[in-house]
C-alpha cells in the first residue's frame, strides 16, 4: 500500500451482523490496535468490548481503498449514517473528524439524540458504584437507555471528556 492510500473498513459481529466502520492509513496496523484494546479489554468502544468480552466472533473486512483522506473520512461518514438505523445497527458511537465533532447514535425507539455533560455522567457513576444502583434504575432517572448509562459511565470512568446519549421524548 502506498503512502497515500487510505483504507475504509469494518468490523462486523458474526453473531449479530453489527458493524464498525473506520478509517486509516495503516489498515494493518489498525487491525491491530483493536484487537490488542479489545484483547486487554481497554477498547475506547465499550459496546464493541462488551460484545468481545461476551465472545462473539469478529470479521475485520477492508472496504475500500481511497487516494485522499477526506475521501475515506467521507465514505466512512456516509456508511456509519446509513448503516445506523439498520436493524443490526452500527457500534459506532461518536465519529470525530477534523474539521466537526458529529454525534452517531443509533436511535432507540422514541428517543431522540442528546449530549450528557460530565457532571450528569459524573452522577451517574456516582450512583452505580457509591448508591448501587443498576443501569436500568439510573437510565430511568435520568430519561434514557441502559446502555446510554453503561457507555457513560464507563467513558467518564476512562476520562472521556465527551458523552453521547439519547434521551426519550
Amino acid at each position: 500500500m502506498s503512502k497515500n492510500q487510505f483504507t475504509v473498513y469494518q468490523i462486523k459481529n458474526l453473531l449479530t451482523g453489527r458493524k464498525y466502520i473506520g478509517s486509516t492509513a495503516n489498515y494493518a496496523l489498525r487491525v491491530y490496535y483493536h484487537q490488542r484494546t479489545l484483547e486487554n479489554n481497554t477498547h475506547s468502544n465499550v459496546l464493541l468490548q462488551h460484545d468481545w468480552n461476551m465472545g462473539h466472533s469478529f470479521e475485520f473486512t477492508p472496504l475500500a481503498t481511497l487516494s485522499e483522506e477526506q475521501e475515506a473520512r467521507n465514505l466512512e461518514k456516509q456508511l456509519i449514517m446509513r448503516l445506523q438505523d439498520t436493524e443490526e445497527g452500527v457500534y459506532n458511537i461518536y465519529h470525530n473528524t477534523k474539521s466537526e465533532d458529529v454525534m452517531y447514535r443509533r436511535n432507540w425507539n422514541g428517543q431522540k439524540k442528546r449530549k450528557f455533560g460530565t457532571k450528569e455522567a459524573y452522577e451517574m457513576a456516582r450512583l452505580k458504584f457509591d448508591d448501587g444502583l443498576s443501569y436500568s434504575e439510573i437510565a430511568n432517572m435520568f430519561n434514557c437507555h441502559p446502555v446510554t448509562v453503561f457507555w457513560n459511565v464507563n467513558c467518564y470512568l476512562k476520562g472521556v471528556t465527551q458523552y453521547v446519549a439519547t434521551r426519550k421524548s
